[in-house]
């Protein structure tokens, strides 16, 4: 991975710093409102931590009039969209991958397995196919969507914890290279589907 490269290209977004990465659609299901959750809990003991926001969605401009209410946009960065081929180099910086999303949602396994393979750690709530790509303790971790001060917990530890953070980071790559080809990675989600009950199903296809 040429790191020092990618971290070349985030100097056109003006980014130059270690951050918290969240990717992802501002909505509901995608966990929105927990994800400020975690940014208050974090910026109690770690007011100079600094984000980066890719998304957009219907809960976008709430978020943002809340957020901005603790952090200024020395802090906080939001882009609405990054194309798929430069989403990468976001990664390059990133301490963790932050994704508080409600159940029963699967689609943001995709980011998931994007930053384990990028080398950076996950923090995100036990739902769906989620369990499959994160390994608590091993490759990321998992918490109950309702209990976002256990994932800010786990942002402190990886943020002071350099040791720990690449150990995470290369036991992700590690699951990826290993595991996660992409007739593999279909193969499972279906089954992850098929598990949905039909309610849940129902609200996966409308989103």
């Amino acid at each position: 991975l040429d790191l020092s490269t990618m971290r070349d290209k985030l100097e056109k977004f003006g980014i130059f710093e270690k951050y918290i990465l969240h990717i992802g659609n501002f909505d509901i299901r995608d966990g929105t409102k927990e994800l400020l959750e975690v940014i208050k809990i974090l910026y109690k003991d770690l007011p100079s931590l600094k984000y980066v926001l890719i998304g957009k969605g219907p809960l976008l401009d709430w978020f943002l009039d809340n957020v901005y209410k603790i952090l200024t946009k020395e802090n906080l960065i939001h882009i609405n969209y990054v194309p798929y081929d430069e989403i990468k180099y976001f990664y390059a910086n990133a301490i963790v991958t932050l994704l508080p999303m409600k159940p029963p949602q699967a689609g943001l396994a995709r980011i998931a397995l994007e930053s384990l393979a990028m080398q950076v750690p996950v923090v995100t709530t036990d739902v769906a196919m989620l369990k499959d790509v994160i390994k608590d303790g091993q490759t990321g971790f998992l918490f109950p969507h309702q209990e976002p001060e256990l994932a800010a917990e786990v942002v402190k530890r990886l943020t002071s914890d350099n040791a720990l953070r690449v150990s995470i980071g290369q036991n992700g790559r590690r699951l990826v290279e290993t595991n996660y080809n992409l007739e593999k990675y279909i193969r499972n989600w279906v089954r992850s589907l098929e598990g949905m009950s039909s309610e849940n199903w129902r609200r996966l296809i409308s989103n």
